[in-house]
């Protein structure tokens, strides 16, 4: 799920834990969210951008193709 972000988050050279503790998002919630089990919220996607790929739209970096 969300090769874009999971590719940025990598070319960053980001862990999930990492993002986890920038983003204020909780660890085991954020994983469940990038193995699409639940749905990020729109505040969600927005600091996952800021954080990893500022330069990128929502829609190309959580392209879930």
């Amino acid at each position: 799920m969300f090769s874009s972000l999971q590719a940025e988050i990598k070319r960053k050279g980001m862990s999930a834990k990492d993002l986890s503790n920038l983003t204020q998002i909780k660890y085991d919630t954020l994983l469940s969210k990038l193995n699409g089990r639940t749905e990020f919220t729109r505040a969600e996607m927005c600091k996952i951008k800021a954080a990893v790929a500022p330069h990128m739209s929502l829609d190309d970096l959580f392209d879930a193709g």
